[in-house]
């Protein structure tokens, strides 16, 4: 979005909470999208606080068939929000309450490429393990790939699980550009070289590392 899209989408904002509305969940949508355009601005402290607000204030109102989307919207913004603040123990409930949701298979691949992500920041491996297999098979999104195999090939590798680890390092440097940097893959392939025995290409991915 660029800044004078911010800016028309702020103006909305402000119009629409001028306007006097009496329905609770009308004006829940309008500081829900306050929040999403905060969050998209870099905000994200900001965009969390409404988010909490409104549902502090409609918690209430949110839990009927009505409203059970905006609900939804709002836990879905919250907990991937908190994952981008690195609040990982509060994002873990919240994403396992997403992971619950009616969603689109891309959206249901994204949430729980998230929760596994959650659950390798946390060292709980085992179920990190079984969120990115549920990942896997809806299909991670091709912004998520490299990331979501360099996570699930340093999962496996904690879990001692070294060939597999290596089948998915490999795959994350041959994804997308979008994910961690080049040098974190080709460490991690190094470090799973030494474990499996082959310590001439662990030397070799660890001198790659150093270059890029």
């Amino acid at each position: 979005m660029t800044l004078g899209q911010f800016d028309r989408a702020i103006a909305c904002v402000s119009e629409a909470k001028g306007l006097k509305v009496q329905d609770d969940i009308t004006t829940a949508q309008i500081e829900y999208f306050e929040a999403t355009i905060l969050i998209a601005q870099g905000k994200r402290e900001d965009g969390l606080r409404v988010l909490s607000q409104v549902l502090s204030k409609c918690s209430h109102k949110l839990s009927g068939d009505e409203a059970r989307k905006l609900y939804e919207d709002i836990q879905t913004q919250r907990a991937f929000t908190l994952m981008h603040l690195c609040r990982y123990q509060e994002a873990r409930s919240i994403l396992e309450e997403v992971v619950t949701f009616e969603m689109s298979q891309d959206c249901r691949a994204d949430a729980h490429c998230q929760l596994a992500r959650c659950y390798f920041e946390l060292s709980d491996y085992k179920r990190a393990k079984e969120q990115c297999l549920m990942a896997q098979e809806l299909g991670p999104g091709d912004d998520w790939a490299s990331t979501f195999h360099y996570y699930f090939g340093y999962t496996l590798y904690e879990l001692k699980e070294f060939e597999a680890a290596k089948r998915q390092a490999f795959m994350s440097l041959q994804s997308s550009a979008n994910g961690p940097p080049r040098s974190y893959i080709l460490k991690l392939l190094a470090a799973t070289y030494r474990k499996l025995g082959d310590h001439d290409r662990a030397r070799e991915c660890a001198r790659a590392a150093e270059t890029q």
